[in-house]
């Protein structure tokens, strides 16, 4: 819980700081790699 409070806190501060742009850029890198690991996930129990 903690770690969340405080990762939140300092993304805040480090999102005011970077372009728009590169931060779209890193919540698509973000979430292109955390579906990856579901799918992954999810074929290898059906192998």
């Amino acid at each position: 819980m903690l770690g969340a409070l405080v990762g939140g806190y300092y993304s805040a501060i480090l999102s005011t700081r970077l372009s728009q742009a590169t931060i779209r850029k890193v919540v698509i890198v973000i979430s292109v790699g955390t579906t990856a690991y579901f799918f992954v996930q999810a074929i290898s129990d059906l192998i």
